[in-house]
């Protein structure tokens, strides 16, 4: 004789062999809503990341004026590309007594054609001298000539030397060869 099985009244009745399913969510359920919501980011995520690389490449090719965004080549003249421009340039070396010298510039433009003779805008100039002192110099522009190693300085020069020592002139030729 079988055992008769506790009955509940709200408990769903399965047969033997039957596997209970969960009830399905109702359409406006909070687990329904999650599932709608990754499988929209499955779809926004990707879109937005090609969008970001998108604008990434055309950034550079877009104008903003006064007439508002727009998309263009880049208009580089030709004469600009042949014309090699540096900023915050450094030139350093030794004169014939092998005393070291720095020449900096906050923009340095080489001349086409000529690779030895350079333009500096606001140069300064730095040598070590045997006895241990150093002088420095200070200039609105310059133009150097790395093969003779001639610097000539325009407007505004100023002449430092270690031991406190300054002079002031509006032109100035150093020899850094001879030191």
């Amino acid at each position: 004789m079988a055992t008769p099985t506790p009955h509940t009244p709200n408990a769903p009745k399965f047969e033997m062999g039957e596997d209970p399913l969960p009830p399905k969510p109702p359409r406006l359920s909070v687990r329904n809503s999650y599932s709608q919501f990754v499988s929209s980011l499955k779809i926004l995520l990707p879109a937005l990341a090609t969008a970001l690389i998108i604008l990434v490449v055309v950034w550079p090719y877009v104008a903003v004026n006064d007439r508002g965004f727009r998309v263009e080549a880049i208009k580089n003249p030709l004469e600009e590309a042949r014309n090699l421009s540096m900023i915050n340039a450094r030139f350093t070396g030794f004169d014939e007594k092998n005393q070291p010298f720095t020449i900096t510039a906050d923009m340095a433009n080489q001349e086409p054609g000529v690779s030895e003779q350079i333009d500096l805008q606001l140069p300064k100039a730095d040598i070590e001298l045997q006895d241990g002192t150093w002088l420095a110099l200070t200039a609105r522009t310059g133009h150097y000539d790395k093969e003779t190693q001639i610097l000539d300085l325009f407007g505004a020069v100023n002449l430092f030397h270690d031991e406190g020592f300054e002079m002031r002139t509006e032109k100035a030729q150093v020899n850094l060869k001879e030191g």
